[in-house]
């Protein structure tokens, strides 16, 4: 899988886009990352590498 996570979609990459809200344990702010990957399921995984553990919950997921 090689999703895209990045603060701007690539309009030539044709996969779907989500923004993903999330928070780490440890922060109090939350933070958004856009994420073109082929499903939902698929983006939060990716979130999972570029967080570098699964110490985080989702608070919304969206299609961009």
């Amino acid at each position: 899988m090689n999703a895209r996570i990045g603060h701007i979609v690539d309009a030539r990459d044709t996969r779907p886009a989500f923004g993903i809200s999330y928070r780490r344990f440890q922060d109090v702010r939350p933070s958004f990352v856009r994420v073109q990957a082929g499903n939902a399921e698929q983006a939060v995984a990716a979130l999972t590498g570029h967080v570098g553990s699964n110490q985080y919950a989702v608070l919304s997921i969206r299609s961009l």
